[in-house]
């Protein structure tokens, strides 16, 4: 603990909370447990921020609290400045949806407020200052692929006077980049390491490795395209052709004679966006060919807000519409190009089609570098082998590692019209994280043990962000501030217990899940640590719905489930807490993609052990919860509370 271990509460509040929570009481209530208060109104809100910024301006402080309503604590700064390059981290107290909006009785109300203020001093008097480092920010972006995605996002980044250098894997690039682009061709990205807005990328080319410094690295990789594995005697018909290389409104040379033609989608599963928008528009352009036209399909996949009116003008236009479930026959006969298609809409009645020319498509498949980016960026993989997993949190062209993108169809399916809207939000973004001319960063936010490590790679297995890398001699690992996200994975599955969070060390968590799990309204409580990405979203918003939760609920708000060790949850429970929650975002919604996978399985551990000393297996639970579903947590927490699951507003009788 810092021999210092004063810390000041902003207590900022309006009409409603003063209601429930009277100034004078509430402030006498955290003179009482040794606080310093500052109590101000919170509105207007600009002038509550100001009073902020002047208490953490005062010497001698340990740690700042900020107890207010959610609408100002967002306007609060992330960090607050300190004496020269130094500043602390404030802990927030959300008093409205914290306290006063999920909980009818005054009185439960009031004992919460001064409990989750009590917890947030007790972490803020465990947190260090982080000493502040500033790098120039480096405008010139990497792109990593040469074809039509990587092009357009060229464009868009040289129009906003970002330099660009592309990498193409051939002697040539795939597509003709812009004018300006710096091309290194046959060579290929090797390692990342920095900072966003400052990373090293080593790359290999015919001359050799070289490290090249940019601010940003987009990954533009185009999907490979496979035909369907049919027999040679069709494929090699020239009366078949392939949708990538079809055009009904060209004067295609090969549709000379041709009266008829037939689309077949969905050989090989669902066609990819770019085949969806490309055969409905080759098929209303041989329509206007005078071309008589046949859809076959398992699935006709429509997309955007203009798709079903696009498929219903296909059906207007003459366009025979023919859906099938169990697989064509194909034959090539001296007549035309028979299919025989077992019609789902006549009960499976297989019917005959035989057309002059038949279109088949390709199959979109992960591209052929996606496993070698994927281990070298360091960067997951969809269960596909595409390029970025369907993660809420870093889609549609975020990655888990800052200052990484992705465009183009390597990434996800993308229609043409897609691709450039994409290429837009990635040139905008990397804008937005390259315009300070200088980026600060924590100079330290890990404290690692070398001598406790044991060089078991566990803790650089589990980060996803770029934040910890080998050491050139690879005697030990290296752990970059500027990358971190703060998740505290790293610390949480170290088995040697050799990786500490620096500025909010295991002490913190650890005094605050004490106090939590004290007697609360002469009840045993049931703690809560809640991830700040989706449960407490949903805890906030069930408070702007009027739901109410039991008032023995205390919830912990962590930045990620994963950093919740056994030791948090022992204390708690050595405290007197009735049952320790751990909730988490869904699995393949976490923002650091292990941390709710470790949650769960620590929480199982834990739970397990518990149950082997014979105190049963009910003192721990695990919960994953997305943003949106507040009723569904306010259930699991009046289930764990043992309270009647009434869902109810305030002033609403329950029924049932």
């Amino acid at each position: 603990m810092k021999k210092n271990d004063k810390v000041a509460v902003l207590l900022a509040t309006d009409e409603a909370l003063d209601k429930v929570l009277p100034p004078q009481k509430l402030t006498a209530a955290i003179k009482e447990r040794g606080l310093a208060v500052k109590t101000v109104a919170a509105d207007p809100i600009k002038r509550a921020v100001a009073a902020f910024d002047r208490l953490c301006a005062g010497k001698g402080l340990a740690g700042v609290v900020a107890a207010a309503p959610g609408r100002v604590l967002e306007r609060l700064p992330r960090l607050t400045s300190l004496q020269g390059p130094a500043a602390l981290r404030p802990v927030l107290v959300n008093l409205a949806e914290g306290c006063t909006w999920i909980h009818a009785d005054p009185e439960a109300a009031f004992e919460k407020a001064v409990r989750l203020i009590e917890i947030a001093a007790a972490r803020a008097r465990n947190r260090q200052p982080i000493e502040l480092d500033e790098r120039p920010v480096q405008r010139e972006v990497l792109i990593v692929g040469s074809g039509p995605s990587a092009a357009a996002v060229a464009k868009k980044l040289l129009k906003r006077r970002i330099a660009v250098t592309a990498l193409a894997s051939g002697a040539s690039p795939d597509t003709a980049l812009p004018k300006g682009v710096k091309l290194l061709a046959q060579t290929e990205i090797k390692e990342l390491s920095g900072i966003p807005g400052d990373l090293r990328a080593s790359v290999s080319g015919p001359g050799g490795s070289s490290a090249l410094r940019v601010g940003a690295v987009v990954v533009a990789e185009e999907a490979d395209w496979f035909r369907p594995d049919l027999p040679a005697k069709i494929t090699d018909d020239t009366r078949v052709r392939w949708l990538r290389a079809f055009d009904a409104s060209s004067g295609d040379k090969g549709l000379s004679g041709v009266r008829s033609v037939a689309f077949l989608l969905d050989l090989s599963g669902p066609e990819p966006r770019e085949a969806s928008v490309a055969v409905r528009r080759q098929a209303q352009g041989a329509i206007k060919a005078g071309l008589k036209t046949t859809m076959i399909f398992r699935h006709m996949d429509v997309h955007g807000r203009t798709g079903q009116l696009e498929f219903d003008k296909l059906r207007d236009s003459g366009i025979r519409l023919v859906r099938y479930d169990r697989p064509p026959v194909i034959e090539a006969t001296s007549e035309g190009i028979k299919i025989t298609v077992p019609d789902m809409i006549l009960a499976e009645t297989p019917i005959d089609i035989c057309v002059d020319c038949l279109v088949l498509s390709e199959e979109a498949r992960p591209p052929s570098r996606a496993a070698a980016l994927s281990d070298r960026l360091r960067q997951p993989l969809d269960p596909e082998g595409f390029l970025q997993p369907a993660n809420v949190r870093h889609l549609p062209v975020g990655a888990p590692r800052r200052g990484v993108f992705f465009a183009g169809t390597g990434h996800q399916d993308l229609s043409v019209e897609d691709a450039l809207m994409e290429a837009d939000a990635v040139a905008g973004q990397v804008e937005a994280l390259l315009s300070p001319k200088m980026v600060k960063t924590a100079r330290q936010l890990v404290l690692h043990n070398r001598e406790r490590c044991a060089m078991c790679l566990t803790c650089y297995r589990s980060c996803y962000h770029g934040a910890i890398s080998l050491s050139a001699d690879g005697a030990t690992v290296v752990f970059e501030p500027g990358a971190c996200w703060e998740c505290g994975l790293c610390a949480a599955v170290c088995p040697q217990r050799a990786i500490t969070r620096f500025y909010s060390p295991e002490a913190e968590l650890a005094a605050a899940s004490e106090i939590a799990g004290r007697p609360l309204n002469g009840k045993a409580p049931v703690v809560v640590f809640c991830c700040q990405n989706s449960p407490v979203p949903a805890l906030e918003s069930a408070a702007r719905q009027g739901l109410q939760m039991p008032a023995e609920v205390v919830p912990i708000e962590v930045p990620c489930a994963g950093y919740v060790s056994q030791t948090e949850i022992m204390a708690a429970l050595d405290a007197g807490a009735e049952k320790v929650l751990v909730i988490a975002c869904h699995e393949d919604n976490c923002r650091s993609c292990m941390g709710s996978t470790s949650a769960r399985g620590r929480s199982a551990q834990v739970k397990k052990d518990l149950a082997a000393l014979g105190m049963g297996d009910q003192l721990v639970c695990f919960h994953a919860v997305a943003a949106n579903e507040p009723h569904r947590l306010v259930h699991i927490l009046e289930d764990a509370a043992g309270a009647p699951q009434t869902t109810t507003k305030k002033g609403e009788v329950a029924h049932g």
